[in-house]
């Protein structure tokens, strides 16, 4: 498909800009404000009022992604107070509640949640205590996921342009294979032939297919074979081969080679055209 050159330019630019809208969405993006981030590894603290049965921390198990532990309960009129330190060890969202079952064993009901954020990045409170010892406060913005973001959708773009944008249809030619045909079986027994290494009764079926190429060649049909030899006698465009054929095959003292006789029959030998069929792919 064709395009005109003031409507590719529109294309390219709507593409890009596309581009620059996804990649402005996810810089942009409104986060849920009942999230907290916390950076990986830096233990938290929360306080959570629970009325209901006690609460143990889930058993600890290698790999899990937060850690739990109650420093702390005190009793506020009737009411437990809970001081719960975690510690996020992979990027993710995650819900404390989900950490927790009761004393006996059973799923809590009624615990609140609380949302955190396992971050790789340092916090905002990180980076105020941080900026506490700081005389200056420096903030360099790297822009890193932006930037991989837009350039993966301006290459997945050009890709896309690169391989069907303008694409123009090539004919291949393919050969049709013929199989081996009558013709293809006598020139090969003619250079057998020639060599010598053909003995009489080869011979003798060579005699035979050659009488059935021609017979073929001039759409005779099936006739009798005393009447087929007299159309070859007769006919001139094989008389002469039919002719050097029969001395050299039925003489008891052949003095002459057989590559005249070969080559005399092999110029009255037609083969099928080869086809050729153009393919556009």
């Amino acid at each position: 498909m064709k395009f005109p050159r003031r409507k590719k330019i529109w294309i390219i630019t709507l593409l890009l800009l596309a581009a620059v809208g996804v990649s402005l969405y996810f810089y942009f993006r409104k986060r849920p404000d009942n999230i907290v981030d916390v950076p990986l590894g830096v233990e938290e603290a929360v306080i959570v009022t629970y009325n209901s049965s006690p609460i143990d921390p889930i058993p600890y198990k290698w790999g899990v992604a937060l850690n739990v532990r109650i420093a702390e309960v005190q009793e506020n009129d009737g009411n437990r107070v809970y001081d719960i330190r975690y510690i996020v060890n992979r990027a993710g969202d995650y819900d404390l509640k989900d950490y927790f079952r009761g004393s006996d064993g059973k799923p809590v009901a009624g615990f609140p949640s609380f949302h955190v954020r396992g971050s790789d990045k340092l916090s905002k409170d990180i980076e105020s205590r941080i900026a506490e010892t700081e005389s200056d406060k420096i903030v360099l913005h790297a822009w890193y996921y932006e930037t991989m973001t837009t350039l993966g959708v301006i290459w997945v773009v050009w890709l896309l342009l690169l391989i069907f944008w303008g694409r123009k249809k090539l004919a291949v030619v393919h050969e049709v294979v013929r199989p081996n045909t009558l013709a293809d079986e006598i020139r090969r027994n003619l250079a057998l032939l020639e060599s010598g290494s053909l003995d009489t009764a080869h011979q003798a079926q060579l005699e035979l297919m050659i009488f059935r190429q021609w017979r073929d060649q001039q759409s005779l049909g099936e006739i009798p074979m005393a009447e087929l030899l007299l159309r070859f006698r007769a006919d001139p465009e094989v008389s002469a081969a039919y002719t050097e054929l029969e001395n050299w095959l039925h003489r008891s003292d052949r003095t002459t080679a057989a590559k005249p006789v070969a080559d005399a029959v092999r110029a009255r030998i037609k083969s099928p055209v080869v086809e050729k069929a153009a393919v556009a792919s």
